[in-house]
């Protein structure tokens, strides 16, 4: 007996990530599907295989007082990670949090 499986190849365009998600995505709707990138050294968005794009992150530029953050494996502050496509653009955003001093 055959199976066919009917799905998605998804990879990271800044390292060596692939995977195989069984369900056929629909042109311009998002993955969901994330990955601890080596390269970037954040969590990063895969794309379907073929799609021509830049995955970037995006330091923080103001000030960090006691909010907790997302930081990348250099100690950084994150804001962001784009997706940056021709025909438009993605982009996760790391909102802060603050914390309660009782």
């Amino acid at each position: 007996m055959t199976v066919l499986l009917d799905g998605t190849v998804l990879v990271c365009p800044n390292c060596d990530t692939r995977t195989f998600k069984h369900v056929r995505l629909n042109p311009g709707e998002g993955t969901a599907e994330f990955h601890q990138c080596p390269a970037l050294g954040i969590l990063a968005p895969l794309v379907p295989e073929g799609t021509l794009c830049k995955v970037e992150k995006h330091e923080r530029d103001d000030y960090v007082n006691g909010e907790h953050l997302t930081y990348d494996d250099a100690g950084r502050p994150i804001m962001s990670v784009v997706t940056t496509r021709e025909d438009g653009q993605d982009a996760v955003v790391f909102a802060p949090t603050a914390k309660v001093v009782v």
